[in-house]
């Protein structure tokens, strides 16, 4: 009996200790389910602060992106401030091109009339390419001869100057020194110089020291220098000419003998 009684309690506490261990089971699952429970309401919570979050941001770019078509309409129309012309000539890159054309226009028309200043700058302007015009050097000379034959002493320069050297242009002696002898007329010194050389060395007109001189002395008068030079030349070779004259001439001189036997 005794030990029957010894088997009944430690059964009973085997018992009592798998009750105690299923509890705490289910306090620990009841835990947990609740631990679960709190992070999905969080979740939820922040979910739902996140999505009025983006509404309020969505809603606030919509305001803004309003205001701002507002604030271009109303300057648009109304221009308060002077930000922006679409119908004026506040418009830079619009402006900026009708200035141009309209300088070119300005430029053409009065060429057109014969106008000698606004020749020669076309010419020059298609002789080097500039101000939005291509080279074309045979459009410059054209319009240096149309310049020039209008009195414009330095379209004349430049046009002799492309016949002098063939710059663009063929090559003309002839024509050179007629339009450095029309500059030369309006006492332009280099012209002068010009001309004076070509009658020294007989470039394209026949040779004449005398007229040379002329010419030169009247550029030397306005102190250019290359005048001076070639006056100074001149002068040497002419002193050179009269030396060598004068030897020739005593070289050619008989010499004279008397024969006095026959008195």
């Amino acid at each position: 009996m005794g030990d029957l009684n010894k088997t009944e309690t430690l059964k009973d506490i085997v018992n009592r200790e798998s009750a105690a261990s299923e509890e705490v089971k289910q306090n620990e699952i009841a835990a947990y389910r609740q631990i679960i429970e709190n992070n999905r309401r969080e979740i939820e919570a922040l979910t739902a602060a996140n999505k009025k979050k983006k509404a309020a941001v969505i809603w606030l770019s919509i305001i803004l992106g309003l205001v701002l078509v507002g604030i271009c309409v109303y300057t648009v129309l109304y221009n308060p401030f002077g930000l922006l012309d679409l119908n004026s000539e506040n418009n830079i890159a619009s402006q900026t091109l009708t200035e141009t054309t309209s300088e070119e226009d300005t430029l053409q028309q009065a060429a057109d009339k014969n106008d000698d200043k606004a020749q020669l700058a076309l010419g020059q302007r298609y002789f080097s390419g500039t101000d939005g015009y291509k080279t074309d050097k045979v459009q410059a000379a054209e319009w240096f001869a149309r310049s020039a034959n209008n009195g414009n002493v330095t379209a004349m320069l430049l046009l002799a100057k492309m016949y002098e050297t063939g710059e663009g242009i063929e090559k003309n002696n002839q024509s050179a020194f007629k339009y450095y002898f029309m500059a030369a007329r309006e006492d332009d010194k280099e012209a002068l110089y010009k001309t004076g050389k070509c009658y020294y060395y007989g470039n394209a007109v026949e040779k004449n020291t005398e007229k040379a001189l002329f010419y030169l002395n009247k550029s030397a008068s306005q102190n250019y220098t290359p005048a001076v030079t070639l006056i100074n030349l001149i002068k040497e070779d002419i002193k050179n000419a009269q030396r060598s004259a004068a030897a020739d001439k005593q070289t050619e001189t008989p010499t004279t003998k008397h024969d006095n036997t026959g008195e």
